[in-house]
């Protein structure tokens, strides 16, 4: 399987009309994105759907790979949900990678409020591909 960008990415692509637009940026050891759930990324009235920030921290474990200069797919993810998050709430999410074995890197991502509090965190498994 080759890994091609074509700017169409759901969570990162900038020509995907209804993507989500993500922008990361390196910092130090990590990753980092801001995201503000809209009436349409909701699952029950004013929560934001718990896929949507599922998307979220999968796509910044990428991007610490990424940043990192490694192309690979998620093989592995596990999502714990700590707190609804509201529709209209800017909220941060970060990633880095923790090790590695291999053509396996282990990364973890965390999302929180601008107070701080922790809303989701996540562990997974990339796979390095060509």
């Amino acid at each position: 399987m080759k890994l091609e960008d074509n700017n169409m990415c759901f969570a990162c692509g900038d020509r995907n009309p209804f993507g989500l637009k993500l922008k990361f940026k390196i910092k130090e050891d990590r990753v980092e994105t801001q995201f503000t759930p809209k009436e349409y990324h909701q699952g029950y009235n004013g929560i934001m759907h718990g896929g949507i920030m599922a998307t979220l921290l999968d796509e910044a474990l990428i991007w610490a790979a990424h940043a990192r200069g490694i192309k690979g797919v998620t093989a592995w993810l596990e999502i714990r949900l700590k707190k609804p998050v509201s529709t209209g709430e800017e909220i941060k999410i970060e990633a880095k990678i923790l090790n590695s074995k291999g053509n396996i890197f282990y990364a973890e991502a965390i999302a929180k409020n601008f107070d701080d509090s922790v809303l989701a965190t996540a562990k997974g498994k990339i796979v390095r591909k060509a």
